[in-house]
């Protein structure tokens, strides 16, 4: 029995042998050994990522192990991401602007409008402030005017007044004077008295 192993494996370690020696070539020389690279392990590379039919990355930990409980679902050809979602957002905004701009120039438009009113308006407040104030000085003047002669009238009544006293005074003066005097008429200082009083 040992016999029999030992053979078998004589035979099978010249079989070895026999299959590592080099290849022989048509003209009947031996090519040279061929080179062994080293393993070096595995790529540096990231692996492409795998996807699964729920969009979520399959990851390659083993059942039961403790890996990522929060991983970003990705739906191939559609998301937030996708480059016609990115252009119809950036289409929406172009919009917006260009809105917001056509508001701005009519705002801008209006501010002008309303400053020109204000301006305009603050003229007109100066120019009928001037004019007021025309009108108060020639009020005041007119008025001074119509005092000064309310006092003149008043002045020229007194004086008239006094005068017509001073003549009644002179006219009784003169009444009595003839009264006194036989043989004197009083019709004279009658008919004085109605002059006067007709001339009031």
């Amino acid at each position: 029995m040992n016999s029999v192993i030992r053979a078998l494996s004589c035979i099978t370690l010249s079989l070895g042998i026999a299959g590592c020696s080099a290849p022989v070539l048509a003209d009947g020389t031996q090519s040279p050994a061929a080179k062994l690279l080293p393993f070096g392990g595995a790529s540096t590379t990231e692996a492409p990522k795998l996807y699964g039919r729920d969009g979520c990355v399959v990851s390659a930990a083993l059942p039961g192990s403790v890996g990522a409980a929060n991983q970003q679902k990705v739906v191939p050809g559609g998301g937030d991401g996708t480059r016609t979602q990115i252009i119809e957002l950036n289409q929406q905004a172009v919009e917006q602007r260009d809105r917001m701009r056509g508001e701005l120039a009519d705002y801008a438009a209006a501010l002008q409008q309303a400053q020109a009113r204000i301006e305009q308006l603050e003229a007109d407040l100066r120019s009928s402030s001037g004019s007021m104030s025309m009108s108060t000085l020639e009020r005041d003047r007119l008025l001074q005017e119509n005092l000064d002669l309310a006092g003149r009238l008043a002045t020229a009544q007194i004086r008239r007044l006094e005068a017509e006293k001073a003549l009644l005074e002179h006219l009784a003066a003169q009444a009595e004077q003839a009264a006194t005097q036989p043989g004197s008429s009083t019709n004279a200082g009658t008919q004085a008295v109605v002059q006067v009083e007709g001339r009031r």
